[in-house]
């Protein structure tokens, strides 16, 4: 075979392999990219308490960075929510003002005490954690701690529909019934911490030297009914 026909074959090849190189990548980003927008718009209908259950990436390349910011966003909302539910479900906070909790725990109360407002503190951290989360400016920013390609960010903007802002205000009326729950049960403590001379426990149940003062305690529990 003559050189230069064998060159040109050789040069011929050489294209033909890139162009494959180029037309194979091409239909992998596309895969890719639909492989994310599906996942996104199938998260987009999981409920925000079980979105850590869909936190494996499936998507690669380029598109692996969006579908991770999204999905670690959700996941971080997601994980924390739960936590704050577990805590007021949890039956250490619910029997806060039981007779065996009394008895175990009186007259001074300090570990009832402490262990409130802890909870307190730790409740009303989360809460916030997620009002602030909930905000669109913090949503849109969560992009940059992953990438600063303008192409990304913006399909990152144009996925990312998961209306979390939502939660907000029934986030910030939970705040205020937690708070008010937690207010009692620290106002019922400290009364009986205040008056640990004047009531006893007899047949399971706190017997108040006077009328007076078992109207106070009862007046005081009554507002968690409200």
């Amino acid at each position: 075979m003559p050189k230069n026909k064998k060159a040109k074959l050789i040069l011929i090849t050489i294209m033909f392999d890139f162009i494959l190189v180029i037309c194979l990548y091409t239909l992998r980003q596309e895969y890719n990219k639909q492989l994310l927008i599906k996942e996104i718009k199938n998260l987009n209908n999981v409920d925000i308490t079980s979105i850590s259950n869909y936190s494996n990436i499936k998507s690669s390349g380029n598109y692996k960075t969006i579908e991770k910011a999204i999905k670690n966003y959700l996941t971080s909302y997601s994980n924390i929510l739960n936590k704050v539910n577990n805590e007021l479900e949890d039956d250490k906070l619910t029997n806060i003002l039981s007779i065996d909790n009394i008895k175990e725990d009186s007259p001074n109360f300090e570990n009832t005490l402490s262990y409130l407002n802890e909870e307190k503190d730790r409740i009303n951290n989360n809460i916030n954690k997620l009002i602030s989360m909930s905000n669109s400016k913090n949503k849109t920013n969560n992009i940059y701690e992953y990438t600063n390609n303008n192409k990304l960010i913006s399909l990152y903007n144009s996925l990312f529909s998961y209306d979390i802002s939502s939660y907000t205000n029934k986030l910030e009326d939970k705040q205020e019934e937690i708070n008010n729950i937690l207010d009692v049960y620290l106002e019922a403590i400290n009364f009986l911490k205040d008056n640990k001379d004047n009531y006893v426990i007899e047949d399971n149940k706190l017997q108040f030297k006077t009328q007076e003062l078992l109207d106070q305690y009862n007046n005081i529990t009554s507002k968690l009914n409200k």
